[in-house]
């Protein structure tokens, strides 16, 4: 019993301090928003206002954001080319050449997308523009070895290079191991 009286005595206290503002005591306990609905309102609209605005500055940038896409999807086929001429070594034509197109194509838009979030690129548009640019330089790369082959054999192999231009001809698409002359 002695304990129960003991517990409401320091119980008691606690509240008189509470009470009286002493140490260890807070003069106002906020819980929740604090702001009136109002203002929250105010405060959202602001900020929705904010964010559908175009600035001219975004206007006059997005046809280079649209072309820099562009090309990260162009460079992500090099990329992309380039490890599997590393790990694999065949050419772009052959028996084979649907599966390694297709090789090519899954990593060079893994490679797109990480390359447009390391620079930034959001956006429905630039998403496309990078696609377009994996899908136009799959089927067009072999054109430009035909025309710099010396460039390229800096950076690939010699043997795999005059393989590509062999086996494929100058001013066509490449779509599965097939030149195809328009």
């Amino acid at each position: 019993m002695v304990n129960k009286d003991r517990q409401k005595n320091e119980f008691q206290e606690r509240l008189k301090r509470i009470h009286a503002g002493g140490p260890n005591t807070l003069g106002q306990v906020y819980v929740g928003v604090t702001e009136d609905r109002a203002s929250q309102r105010a405060a959202q609209k602001i900020m929705k206002k904010r964010n559908s605005t175009i600035s001219i500055r975004s206007i006059l940038l997005f046809p280079f954001s649209f072309s820099g896409a562009f090309i990260i999807g162009m460079i992500a086929v090099l990329m992309s080319r380039f490890i599997r001429v590393q790990f694999y070594g065949s050419g772009l034509a052959g028996s084979d050449a649907d599966i390694l197109m297709l090789m090519d194509g899954s990593l060079a838009l893994a490679l797109a997308y990480v390359l447009r979030w390391m620079f930034r690129f959001q956006g429905k548009g630039l998403q496309i523009a990078a696609t377009v640019g994996v899908a136009l330089m799959m089927v067009s790369m072999h054109n430009l070895i035909h025309l710099a082959p010396e460039v390229f054999e800096l950076a690939y192999p010699a043997e795999w290079v005059q393989e590509v231009i062999y086996t494929t001809r100058l001013d066509s698409l490449l779509f599965r191991g097939v030149s195809i002359h328009g």
